[in-house]
């Protein structure tokens, strides 16, 4: 019995949704949360390369570095192909197989600078085109690696509205953990005279209006109010406002802060305080 071509695509049609759906909603929101760090990772690996090179607690720094990296190899194999240590299932689709391609041909041009980081002894030679790589490079990463998670949020609109509004304010929770590292980030190649003070002002920006929207809901950003999270906003911006002044300071002076330690632990105590918002998010939506 021969097939007609619609036939054909029906049964593809069919199939790719049965994919899907062999996901539950936690199951998703697991996805969500875990390619949503893979964001902060980035930003993460890029900060900790930045104090290595500027001679900030270099030994921790290296020790930080190669855990970071570690994780977000360990956390991409794991969106390809499920990972049961990380709670990943496969969702076996062309169209997210080939966004989490275009991130592993990146992955492995980035990684290049974080084994150079990581094997450096003394100050390197060629510091300002490693400088360069990583300012670009970074950023292409992160902008795949927001595609991925887009399209993990995207696909919860086919299931159910509450869904996909979760999926949605659980992904902008999850982008604040990218936001903590790529302020410092911001702030480390402004002073090393690499980027602007306007990138680092708008990721402020961005950090303070979101953190808003989440506290007290905004149907604009599609972002819910949930009361079970909002004693733990409230915490995280009192915290905001602490590292906020030190940004603030740099950006006027163009100078670099007087204690880089100050820094380097409000901006990972504001990261995992973010983090556990993100899990409180995820909790509630199950």
């Amino acid at each position: 019995m021969k097939y007609s071509k619609i036939h054909w695509i029906s049964i593809f049609l069919m199939t790719s949704c049965l994919n899907l759906a062999a996901a539950t909603q936690p199951e998703i929101l697991k996805i969500i949360d875990l390619a949503g760090k893979q964001r902060m990772l980035t930003q993460k690996m890029s900060k900790e390369i930045l104090l290595i090179i500027n001679d900030i607690e270099p030994e921790e720094n290296k020790n930080h570095l190669y855990k970071t990296a570690a994780l977000f190899n360990q956390t991409l194999n794991g969106l390809f192909n499920g990972d049961s240590n990380l709670g990943l299932v496969e969702i076996d689709k062309p169209s997210i197989k080939k966004k989490l391609n275009k991130v592993s041909k990146l992955w492995h041009k980035f990684r290049i600078n974080v084994d150079v980081v990581l094997l450096m002894d003394e100050k390197l030679q060629n510091q300002d085109e490693l400088l360069k790589n990583i300012a670009q490079q970074n950023l292409q990463l992160l902008a795949y690696m927001e595609d991925v998670v887009d399209w993990y949020q995207d696909e919860s609109k086919s299931t159910d509205q509450k869904d996909y509004e979760e999926a949605v304010t659980l992904n902008e929770a999850g982008r604040q953990r990218m936001r903590t590292q790529k302020m410092t980030k911001e702030l480390l190649l402004m002073v090393s005279g690499i980027n602007t003070r306007e990138e680092l002002k708008k990721t402020m920006f961005d950090f303070e209006k979101t953190l808003i929207g989440l506290l007290k809901g905004n149907r604009e950003q599609k972002l819910l109010k949930v009361n079970a999270v909002r004693n733990q906003l409230r915490m995280i911006k009192n915290q905001w406002d602490n590292y906020k002044s030190i940004l603030d300071n740099s950006i006027k002076t163009q100078r670099s802060p007087r204690n880089w330690k100050i820094v380097v632990k409000l901006n990972l105590t504001l990261l995992s305080e973010m983090d556990n918002a993100v899990q409180m998010y995820r909790r509630h939506f199950k």
